[in-house]
């Protein structure tokens, strides 16, 4: 499912820094694997506020989780597709 990412939280984890995990969401997406939806906050500030991180491709939901995927998962990827 998109979810709302805690980037301070996922950089502790995987024992980055907050900046760098910024890079890594930001070459993801270029890449065509994930999505980022940003809020509607304009200027500088809204460059640095993802509202939600989804998976880009529905074939790669398909291939992670098989017949237990979403319904409402899979079109949230499409819609935000097309």
């Amino acid at each position: 499912m998109p979810f709302k990412p805690n980037f301070s939280k996922i950089a502790g984890i995987i024992n980055v820094s907050r900046n760098s995990l910024d890079d890594y969401f930001s070459y993801m997406e270029k890449a065509g694997l994930i999505g980022q939806l940003r809020n509607e906050t304009s200027g500088i500030l809204g460059l640095a506020k993802v509202d939600k991180v989804y998976l880009d491709n529905t074939n790669i939901i398909f291939n992670l989780v098989g017949d237990q995927s979403n319904i409402g998962n899979i079109r949230w990827a499409f819609g935000l597709n097309y």
